[in-house]
């Protein structure tokens, strides 16, 4: 990107089938304010559209930035389909929770203290960082590459491996196998119950939506 560009849509996955166009977007407090005015001036019918159109909230209650200073960002793929994706920052002082942070924290469930945060080079070794940014698309993470700034895709541990290092790799000790567990999540499948009361909520907003162009 050039001067005076740099909260232009940008890409990811450049070239590949899964490619999307991006747009880093920050936080407006003076726009969520008269969004939740005109939502409550609605009845709420205009969180009902917001609920189902999640992109034009994002829209009506943030600014476009740089992508480095972006709390949310909007994806759109070659279908034209909308995402929104939180941006998560991990620091070492959020290294060290347990507990529900689990989810991107270093320590372990018995709140022993936990390395320094790693971003992913080659050969399967990290290099220590203050902090690490990133978003969830779907089953796909993105990090932050402070080197190139700008977002990449994270791949598996077992690219650009090459046979000496599997020939000489030792086991990872605990502090590394929690650091790398907080980047790549934990090996497991976790399945979710809704509950039956959400799911004919949703049904309702879901018919709610549907009709709404007849009235």
């Amino acid at each position: 990107m050039g001067a005076g560009s740099r909260d232009a849509p940008f890409t990811l996955n450049s070239g590949a089938e899964d490619q999307l166009i991006a747009r880093g977007f920050k936080r407006n407090r003076a726009k969520t304010a008269f969004t939740w005015i005109l939502t409550l001036l609605s009845g709420g019918i205009l969180r009902l559209v917001f609920y189902w159109m999640d992109h034009w909230l994002l829209i009506c209650t943030h600014s476009p930035c740089r992508p480095e200073d972006a709390d949310q960002i909007l994806l759109e793929d070659q279908f034209k389909q909308k995402f929104v994706c939180k941006v998560v920052t991990l620091t070492n002082e959020d290294s060290g929770r347990t507990g529900k942070h689990q989810s991107h924290s270093l320590g372990d469930d018995r709140g022993r203290p936990a390395p320094a945060i790693g971003f992913p080079e080659k050969n399967g070794y990290f290099r220590d960082v203050d902090r690490l940014r990133y978003f969830d698309d779907r089953k796909l993470r993105y990090i932050w590459n402070e080197e190139t700034k700008g977002f990449q895709k994270l791949l598996g541990m077992d690219q650009d491996l090459d046979t000496e290092f599997l020939q000489t790799g030792q086991p990872l000790d605990e502090p590394e196998s929690f650091r790398r567990r907080a980047l790549y999540r934990p090996n497991i499948i976790s399945i979710s119950i809704t509950p039956i009361i959400e799911l004919l909520v949703k049904e309702v907003l879901l018919l709610c939506w549907r009709h709404f162009p007849d009235y």
